[in-house]
């Protein structure tokens, strides 16, 4: 037996999407609870970032996907729907905001590539178990 192997840990693979959904609604609940108190401060930068369509209304659109999603992910409720439109949200982020700061760098795209990467596998893996998804057999596989 490898000693780095952790078998051990075999019989508790089943809770790593729940620890995922939980870490990753938190971040985004917070987030965008944190945008939509300074939305008109969020939409003035989403112009100076060049991102197209900048407005009011999509600053509200983001802030709602991130606390909407945030709270669904906690809940494990629609976690494949919500899974996607964060990650889409970190993509378009990372492209129009944090590349040209660096990877490590302040504002580098490390910490929303960790994001995108944790919604992504929200997206394709569902939430597990110990969410609303699953507790109405909408965990399909």
């Amino acid at each position: 037996m490898n000693a780095l192997s952790l078998n051990f840990l075999a019989p508790y693979r089943q809770f790593a999407p729940v620890i995922m959904r939980l870490v990753l609604g938190a971040i985004f609940a917070l987030n965008g609870w944190n945008k939509l108190q300074g939305i008109e401060g969020f939409a003035g930068m989403l112009g100076t970032w060049g991102i197209p369509g900048a407005s009011t209304g999509l600053a509200y659109f983001v802030a709602l996907v991130e606390l909407l999603g945030g709270i669904a992910m906690i809940l494990g409720l629609f976690t494949r729907l919500f899974g996607f439109l964060l990650a889409i949200v970190m993509l378009t982020a990372i492209i129009f905001v944090h590349i040209p700061n660096g990877f490590l760098g302040e504002g580098g795209y490390a910490y929303p590539l960790a994001l995108f990467g944790l919604a992504s596998a929200m997206a394709l893996l569902g939430g597990g178990k110990m969410g609303l998804d699953d507790m109405m057999g909408w965990n399909t596989d």
